[in-house]
């Protein structure tokens, strides 16, 4: 079984895959691990250590590696951001 999942992405990982969203295809059990795990497999390795460290966001909730999927979810992956001075 396999589910497709539309995840938004911003920050530095928007700029390095120059959109805002990816449309991904999870196999087996969807949760937000495998599609961690999905994504690092498909997108460009500069972009790995990003989505490594980056919160998952599901329905406007962050969520954990465990936590389960659906097709109809809103996901985001949100790198995190630094600053000051």
């Amino acid at each position: 079984m396999s589910l497709e999942l539309r995840v938004q992405v911003f920050a530095r990982l928007r700029e390095q895959l120059g959109t805002d969203h990816v449309t991904i295809r999870v196999l087996g059990q969807a949760n937000v691990g495998s599609l961690r795990s999905a994504l690092g497999e498909r997108l460009p390795k500069e972009s790995l250590n990003l989505i490594r460290v980056s919160a998952v966001a599901v329905n406007g909730e962050y969520a954990s590696d465990d936590a389960s999927l659906k097709a109809s979810d809103e996901i985001a992956l949100i790198p995190p951001v630094s600053g000051g001075q």
